[in-house]
């Protein structure tokens, strides 16, 4: 992979341990070109989002630079810049962003017994000179070149689909925690009946999952450098090896994904139409009540109901460090909902198994996957919070987002003027 241009230095992530003392570095893995591959797509995605940069990736020149030092031999980032002649853009990324490099040493080390898994690990971003060695261990020694072709935009009116669209889904527990703001995310549209296509089809693997892949559009508005995304169906991922907590996609699947890709092509005369992602269920049931009821699900057929729900992560690290939690809530009055059920964004909630996902308990679940008192603290403010501007008739929100350590707390589906549900009268 020869996209990057070197500028004389390399990163590399370094990992300390508690037992050992956070001076003393046991690892430093070099980052790699593949570590590098999502930034990049990241940078460079948001640079044509802003009319910085052309959509002929392999037109461009790409640099990455340490960040600013946050103590010694500790960087507080890194910088991703892409250019063509006059144009150009950079956009900052913290060392969390490569977290994934995180995985090769620690899983040395912990085979190396130099740390145990009960063990706490922290880790940072440093660069030191470059040394083509490094990389080469880093990637096995294997050079590849890649190809990636110029993206193609449909135009239309970015603001009409925003006029005829209510917006369901914010920020992701992963743009919390890198501090990515709202502004940055990229508008997607789906209709009503696309979005149940898809949901159906991410449930047809019973109790295996399943999934779906959706197709659409980029688009370019008329009025502005903004891109966004339509989406125009989901396609059944059939082929696919679906088990219990996982679905993988084989070699078959794709061929049957790209022959009705090219199908939907030629007979809609969409030849822009591409795979945007793809969508999968958990299918796990949540505890029901003596009467075989589920809370969300009994709550849909209530009168008149606020409901209110709320949970945070667990400590999993890599790829959970459990500062992050959300609460939903779900208003009726007289049979209408005022507020989407919790289901409606949150299929998983309908589909767990047990009293959590995966059958225990809290306090079981804590003892193999412990949580921080503070999120769950965090979770619990959050609910009374969420309560008490219900009771103060000034819920403007049917979601709230948090994240303890960012120290950041963001509403989502938002409700303005007489979509604010009211207090329901205390009962007699």
């Amino acid at each position: 992979m020869s996209w990057l241009k070197e500028n004389g230095c390399s990163l590399a992530v370094g990992v300390t341990c508690n037992r050992y003392g956070n001076d003393r570095v046991l690892a430093l893995e070099p980052v790699s070109l593949s570590d590098l591959l999502s930034p990049r797509d990241q940078a460079w995605w948001d640079g044509v989002r802003a009319g910085a940069l052309p959509p002929d990736l392999q037109a461009l020149e790409v640099e990455v630079h340490p960040g600013e030092n946050e103590g010694p031999d500790r960087l507080s980032g890194y910088v991703v810049e892409m250019r063509k002649g006059r144009q150009s853009y950079r956009r900052h990324f913290k060392p969390s962003t490569l977290s994934q490099t995180l995985v090769r040493p620690l899983e040395k080390l912990l085979t190396d017994e130099v740390i145990l898994a009960e063990d706490e690990y922290d880790y940072f971003l440093t660069s030191r000179p470059h040394d083509e060695s490094d990389r080469k261990r880093s990637i096995g020694q294997v050079q590849a070149t890649t190809r990636v072709e110029p993206l193609e935009f449909e135009t239309g009116s970015l603001a009409e689909y925003m006029a005829n669209s209510e917006e369901i889904v914010g920020p992701t527990s992963l743009q919390l925690a890198s501090g990515e703001r709202k502004s940055k995310q990229m508008p997607m549209f789906v209709a009503d009946d696309v979005w149940q296509d898809g949901h159906d089809l991410a449930r047809l693997g019973g109790e295996d999952e399943s999934a779906a892949v959706p197709t659409g559009r980029l688009m370019r508005d008329i009025d502005s450098p903004e891109v966004f995304v339509v989406i125009d169906a989901f396609l059944q991922a059939e082929f696919a090896e679906e088990e219990k907590f996982s679905v993988t996609f084989s070699g078959d699947t794709w061929g049957k994904l790209r022959a009705r890709l090219e199908q939907r092509r030629r007979r809609l005369n969409r030849p822009q139409e591409m795979i945007i992602g793809s969508a999968h269920g958990h299918n796990f049931q949540p505890a029901a009540d003596k009467s075989g009821r589920r809370m969300a699900e009994h709550c849909v057929g209530l009168s008149d109901v606020a409901l209110f729900s709320g949970g945070n992560d667990g400590v999993n690290p890599p790829n959970e460090r459990g500062t992050y939690g959300n609460v939903q809530i779900h208003v009726r009055r007289d049979g209408t909902d005022w507020t989407a059920p919790l289901t409606k964004f949150h299929p998983e909630i309908r589909q767990a198994e047990g009293e959590l996902p995966g059958g225990p308990n809290c306090g079981q679940m804590a003892e193999s996957i412990p949580q921080i008192l503070f999120a769950n603290l965090g979770v619990a403010s959050a609910m009374l919070n969420a309560f008490f501007a219900y009771t103060c008739g000034r819920l403007g929100y049917q979601e709230v987002q948090f994240d303890i350590l960012e120290a950041r707390s963001l509403p989502q589906f938002p409700l303005q003027g007489n979509r604010i549900p009211q207090p329901l009268s205390a009962p007699e």
